[in-house]
């Protein structure tokens, strides 16, 4: 036995090289080849083999070498032995062949492996002989001895551009305290520097009154009424110019088609009134009793139109006519004239099948006018004549093509009878020894000759059916 070593998870080769001897030593074939079926798998020492020979390959002999063979082991393939391949896992190999090997049984232990049962240095992109302890020691070699307060005392050489973002810098990070007064002025001097600048709100300009801020004027409420009167005065805009500004306006609107407001006439005219009393002119209306007698007119018509009946109508005058369709009355009443006068009763449909029910079996054997088989024909045969060329096998023919069939194989019903005669209750001789008969029912011949083995399997049989 070997241990070939351990392998990552999913391995696809697994390869075991064996070979088989003779007692003497020498290199030896088995009575045939091994298959995949020969080898069993243990997992971790458990009894519980590998069920399936799924990504196992068995090639014997090998490179044709006499004695020498090889096995391949896909871990990767799990079909019919889910969670068999497992990591931290340790597998053994046995060979137990139905094969002999110089003519003997044999069993033995070919190998053992593992799956990623010791730690694997798996950094992409690792050199040869690389290890963990080596990464480890190299990134020792480039931070500080010691730390400062717990923590790597380290400052930013080189920055590339736009990685620190707004987000990136606390509120008060940098203030007052935080700048140099150079940098404060350096701001100061840049901002003003600049010919407009705009403020994003009048909020953002808070002038105390009274401090000395030059380019305003700082006027009372008193004093600025003053200045617009005086300003006003300067202009000429006083009462009497505002009595003139009354009359121009007066004096235009007939110039530019403006009308004037409808006093009290102009307004009954436009409505079509005749007289300022509204009262007068409603009274000329219809009173309720008016309306109620007109409607009781209406009414009383409409019930003279209805009691003329339909005699009146036919011969009423100055009315629009339409002519009927008379040929398709006529095709209508073609198709109705055989119907019953009453078809919609139902006791003449029963009396009907009644009598038709009283006719009985034999009235309706003797009945005439029937169409018969002889007078059904394809054109060529009349169903009387087809029937008359059918033969209805008899029930031996029928048992006769039964036992004939076949059921097994070339053996026929009529053969499984006799054999299973046989073998069920006919006579039987050499059941001691290692060739047994079981006689037919003449006790003629042996239907079956079975060879057993001393542990009663049958290892051949001959059978005569006939």
């Amino acid at each position: 036995m070997s241990y070939i070593g351990d392998f990552p998870e999913d391995h696809t080769t697994v390869s075991i090289l064996f070979t088989t001897h003779a007692a003497t030593g020498a290199a030896v074939a088995p009575s045939s080849g091994f298959e995949a079926a020969d080898v069993l798998i243990y997992k971790n020492g458990s009894g519980a083999q590998k069920a399936t020979t799924n990504g196992i390959t068995m090639t014997s002999p090998f490179d044709s070498v006499t004695g020498l063979h090889c096995l391949v082991i896909d871990t990767s393939v799990d079909t019919g032995d889910v969670g068999f391949w497992t990591t931290g896992a340790h597998y053994t190999a046995v060979l137990s062949p139905d094969e002999t090997v110089d003519s003997l049984a044999v069993v033995k232990v070919i190998a053992t492996f593992s799956l990623a049962l010791a730690p694997v240095f798996a950094r992409v992109g690792a050199p040869a002989g690389a290890s963990v302890s080596a990464d480890v020691a190299a990134v020792k070699a480039v931070l500080p001895a010691a730390l400062i307060s717990g923590r790597i005392d380290a400052s930013v050489g080189a920055m590339a551009n736009d990685v620190v973002t707004n987000a990136a810098i606390a509120a008060d990070a940098i203030g007052s305290n935080e700048l140099a007064a150079s940098a404060a002025s350096e701001i100061g001097t840049a901002v003003w520097a600049v010919a407009t600048r705009e403020l994003t709100a009048g909020t953002n300009i808070v002038l105390a009154k009274g401090t000395g801020v030059t380019g305003f004027n700082d006027l009372s409420a008193a004093q600025v009424n003053a200045e617009a009167d005086t300003a006003l005065s300067d202009a000429g805009v006083t009462s009497v110019r505002q009595a003139h500004l009354d009359a121009d306006i007066t004096s235009r609107m007939a110039t530019f088609n403006y009308t004037a407001p409808l006093d009290a006439a102009g307004t009954r005219s436009a409505l079509g009134l005749a007289s300022a009393n509204l009262d007068s002119q409603i009274a000329t209306l219809a009173t309720a009793a008016a309306l109620s007698s007109l409607s009781s007119g209406i009414s009383a018509s409409f019930t003279s139109l209805a009691s003329y009946g339909d005699l009146h109508w036919s011969t009423a005058t100055g009315f629009a006519t339409v002519n009927p369709d008379n040929a398709g009355i006529a095709a209508i009443q073609e198709r109705t004239d055989s119907l019953p006068d009453d078809p919609a009763d139902a006791s003449d449909i029963a009396t009907a099948f009644t009598a038709l029910a009283s006719h009985g079996d034999g009235a309706w054997g003797t009945a005439t006018g029937f169409a018969t088989p002889a007078d059904v024909s394809d054109g060529t045969t009349t169903v009387t004549d087809a029937i008359s060329g059918i033969t209805v096998p008899s029930a031996a023919d029928n048992a006769a093509a039964v036992l004939a069939a076949t059921y097994e194989g070339a053996e026929t019903v009529q053969d499984h009878f006799r054999l299973a005669r046989a073998a069920l209750y006919g006579k039987a001789n050499g059941l001691e020894g290692t060739t047994v008969h079981f006689r037919d029912l003449a006790d003629a011949k042996n239907r079956i000759t079975s060879t057993v083995t001393a542990d009663g399997n049958r290892t051949s049989i001959t059978t005569d059916a006939t």
